[in-house]
């Protein structure tokens, strides 16, 4: 089951769960849960730095969290969905610590690309990968 209208609830889940994120955004973004079978949240995505890149092309940046099985075909195409059909995104973007090799292997699995390296992007010699992933991409929404 998809958690909405909890925005505050499902980004402190989020937050306590990403090393590198010391606390939920304070503004401007909006959250989607997935609720487990016992009613307690196995998953979350914030959306935050909603941006147009050139007229009528949006970017949105995604950052997630979840126990093992918690993107399931019927959440990512939620998940998904906000950005490239409400919102109607052509992209969206993650940032990933290099080191973090699960996070990284999640999104490539998911479609994101690889963009570029973003240096001292999580403080002083920990380096950050960019990714990105086209609407046209998506295989969770154009299947």
């Amino acid at each position: 089951m998809i958690l909405a209208g909890q925005r505050e609830q499902v980004a402190k889940w989020v937050a306590s769960r990403i090393k590198d994120m010391q606390s939920p955004p304070d503004k401007d973004y909006e959250a989607l849960g997935v609720i487990g079978k016992g009613g307690e949240i196995i998953g979350g995505v914030i959306y935050t730095n909603y941006f147009e890149l050139a007229p009528g092309q949006h970017d949105i940046r995604f950052t997630a969290a979840g126990v093992p099985g918690w993107l399931t075909k019927t959440s990512l195409r939620v998940i998904f969905g906000y950005p490239f059909n409400q919102l109607n995104c052509i992209r969206v973007s993650a940032l990933c610590a290099k080191a973090n090799r699960r996070s990284r292997d999640l999104v490539e699995r998911l479609g994101f690309v690889s963009e570029g390296n973003i240096r001292h992007a999580f403080g002083t010699g920990r380096d950050g990968i960019y990714y990105g992933m086209l609407r046209d991409d998506c295989r969770c929404i154009n299947d």
